[in-house]
């Protein structure tokens, strides 16, 4: 096999998500959502430091005077990284409880875009967002979103690509990285039943993209234009939900997964972190600003 998954480290999330690399402390920075937990792993040792959030946690990015941004339920909070009280910076309304904030990321600009799901999956109650930091304000972007998750951006800046879980396809917009606005949509892929949910997404310096697929059992790498599959890595859990780059070479592929629902005596590394070495070269994340905008 080409390319072998490797658990890294003893922590096993209910649904791990979101995994964000911090180069300077070379750590992967991940959520654990229904564990309502904010992970640390030493990528080298394996060690792990957990955050209780009192919530369930959609993402967590840097920002770039080295605090944690973290979306818990319909709030975006400013955690300070050494620990102590937050600030909350806004809130949406949960529409009676049904919506929660999932996949989010930073775009080369600084912004970060966010989605909402559906709690329960069934209606397209969600949206896509771009948080306007100097107004404190959430832009919607996109609507009648199910259960929003990976987010990418092209290396020339040019495009944006966003996953709805249910449509199990990947979609690409025009991007104006200037002014952070979108242009009309076109699919990139689709996907049938047998490959299991898109779920989260990496694009790597070569503008592929790296896409999750819960209950699919695998991570897979396409075309960016065609939607053609160029890759196939398969894991052995079934629920694999997002992925990101990482590692002293940024070349590592690092995978989160969950044990929500699953036989843990037939799988007994769901919910696991996991290094995938030497898989393709990142681009380095970008870390949100909210002193600009």
């Amino acid at each position: 096999m080409r390319f072998q998954p490797q658990p890294v480290g003893p922590t096993r999330a209910s649904l791990g998500e979101g995994p964000v690399w911090d180069a300077a402390r070379g750590r992967l920075i991940w959520v654990d959502i229904l564990g309502e937990r904010l992970i640390e792993t030493e990528l080298a040792t394996g060690d792990a430091a957990s955050r209780p959030l009192g919530g369930n946690p959609g993402c967590a990015v840097l920002e770039e005077g080295g605090d944690w941004v973290v979306a818990i339920d319909t709030a975006l909070w400013r955690l300070p990284r050494r620990g102590g009280e937050g600030a909350k910076l806004a809130e949406l309304p949960s529409a009676g409880g049904r919506l929660r904030f999932n996949d989010g990321k930073v775009d080369p600009a600084g912004r970060l875009w966010i989605g909402t799901m559906d709690r329960e999956e069934r209606e397209a109650l969600g949206s896509l967002y771009r948080f306007d930091a100097a107004a404190g304000a959430f832009v919607e972007t996109q609507a009648e979103v199910t259960v929003s998750n990976g987010l990418g951006w092209s290396p020339c800046g040019q495009w944006m690509y966003y996953i709805d879980s249910p449509r199990r396809a990947v979609w690409r917009y025009g991007f104006d990285l200037a002014t952070g606005e979108i242009g009309a949509r076109t699919t990139v892929a689709e996907f049938d039943a047998s490959m299991g949910f898109p779920d989260g997404m990496a694009v790597d310096a070569d503008g592929r993209l790296w896409v999750a697929f819960w209950g699919g059992a695998a991570v897979r790498c396409l075309d960016p234009v065609d939607g053609r599959t160029l890759e196939e890595i398969p894991f052995p859990v079934s629920k694999v939900t997002s992925c990101a780059f990482g590692g002293p070479g940024l070349d590592d592929l690092l995978v989160t997964t969950a044990s929500v629902d699953v036989d843990r005596d037939a799988e007994p590394l769901a919910g696991a972190l996991f290094r995938v070495p030497s898989v393709s070269l990142g681009m380095q994340m970008s870390k949100i600003s909210l002193g600009k905008q």
